[in-house]
């Protein structure tokens, strides 16, 4: 019997993987054993996703606990290599920050390239040095279980390192998992380096070829699981009569989704937004009569929005309040049901530089994206660049531009409908209720299970 480490860090990775066809998939594998690696401490956890070849074992969630040695050469990583390549998404944070901040960046980039290989040097370090001195618990589950393959989700999860460090040095093959479309360009290095990575794209696989030393025949394109969900619930999302009755929403209105964003991308001007599209609502500055549905992101502070409770014609939603009891199954259910019907019956969509906004053109619904002051840098990061270089959003850079973008995708939908087939095509890749699938295919036939 094989044996496989199935690194899942938290609780993402349980709605991306555990509650995805990749687990129904894998789970069908015959004889292999499956040992679940997770820092989720949780009975309902062990007692859903146990069997008698399948193990839950716990390991420490690692944000903010790596020891100073290995911050300091994480980060020597990470900015070596962004600052070597000159990332689009590092010039485009130093702005963030300031001209002085930007001007001491663009001449760091000039300087560092001759630095380039201490990359090496410090990976090697990593693997074979702080590995020894810091993994030795994590030793022991590769004692016991002698794996024959770890995979990953995510390679940018600190909490994976040590398991992937260990894999490295004792020679065990692993695969990873690229969670998100910035995450190749916008994280730095890759932290849990393993010896295949699997990509959501063509853009990332050439990113993690020429940023990450990675070889072409070890990177796969699959796409993503989380949009298997939007097909395969899409026969239970509700009608637009029940989802509005149930929201308490005006079905003689037009909806506007106005989807959230951590207040570090947000910031004051989220909240100005959403007050100057209520405020155009509510003095009829819009060419139709609408309504206006914030979705709280699940990693935004709710509290934020409070001053907005009461307003008429606007519905906060947060996602962070549905049923917990329900097992992780059903609550990552509910929860792609709820965002797909929001979407679906959207007549505009607004955000800040939100992956949301790929959520919108697989539903061909249109985008306007809010870029003011500092913002307006997010747009110009290696990932969002190529989906506003689509043309399936509109960029608003002033109030009065956002106001006039909505009023046009009232009128017609249908505008920018080309380049929302282009985010698909070219972000998601494909969009057939099969990536979960693809993704265990990938992971069955690795010749360590044969």
């Amino acid at each position: 019997m094989k044996t496989i480490f199935l690194v899942i860090p938290r609780r993402i990775s349980v709605r991306y993987i555990l509650s995805s066809d990749f687990w129904n998939e894998l789970k069908k594998v015959s004889d292999i054993r499956i040992i679940i690696l997770t820092s989720i401490d949780d009975v309902k956890f062990v007692k859903e996703f146990s069997a008698s070849n399948i193990i839950v074992e716990h390991i420490p969630m690692r944000d903010g606990k790596e020891n100073l040695f290995e911050r300091l050469n994480r980060a020597l990583r990470s900015y070596l290599g962004s600052i070597c390549f000159d990332l689009e998404t590092l010039n485009a944070k130093a702005k963030m920050n300031g001209k002085v901040i930007w001007l001491a960046y663009r001449c760091l980039v000039k300087m560092a390239r001759p630095f380039l290989f201490l990359r090496g040097w410090l990976r090697w370090l990593d693997v074979y040095f702080f590995s020894l001195l810091f993994d030795k618990k994590y030793e022991k589950l590769f004692y016991f279980y002698k794996p024959d393959l770890v995979f990953v989700h995510s390679v940018q999860e600190l909490t994976a390192v040590p398991i992937t460090r260990i894999a490295n040095r004792k020679k065990v093959p692993s695969i990873g998992v690229v969670l998100s479309w910035d995450n190749v360009t916008n994280k730095g290095e890759i932290y849990a380096r393993c010896d295949q990575v699997v990509v959501w794209n063509e853009i990332e696989k050439r990113q993690v070829i020429n940023y990450h030393d990675y070889q072409e025949k070890d990177v796969f394109v699959t796409g993503t699981p989380q949009f298997d969900f939007f097909v395969k619930y899409n026969s239970e999302i509700p009608s637009k009569n029940e989802f509005f009755e149930k929201l308490g929403l005006d079905k003689s209105k037009k909806l506007i989704l106005y989807t959230t964003v951590p207040e570090r991308i947000g910031g004051d001007n989220e909240i100005k937004a959403i007050t100057v599209i209520h405020e155009a609502i509510i003095n009829r500055n819009l060419t139709m009569p609408a309504q206006l549905l914030v979705r709280i992101y699940t990693k935004d502070d709710p509290s934020r929005y409070q001053g907005l409770a009461k307003l008429s014609d606007l519905i906060l939603y947060d996602p962070g309040k549905d049923n917990q009891s329900l097992s992780y199954a059903e609550v990552d259910k509910h929860f792609f049901i709820q965002l797909a019907a929001m979407i679906k019956y959207a007549d505009a969509v607004v955000n800040i530089a939100s992956t949301t906004s790929i959520d919108a053109a697989i539903f061909n619904r249109p985008v306007i994206n809010v870029a003011m002051d500092w913002q307006r840098y997010w747009y110009e990061t290696s990932h969002y660049k190529h989906l506003v270089n689509t043309g399936g959003v509109k960029i608003a850079n002033n109030f009065n531009e956002l106001i006039m973008g909505i009023n046009q995708y009232l009128e017609n939908y249908l505008l920018d409908e080309n380049g929302r087939k282009r985010i698909v095509s070219e972000i998601c890749y494909k969009v057939d209720g099969q990536r979960g699938r693809e993704l265990a295919r990938i992971v069955s036939s690795h010749s360590a299970l044969k």
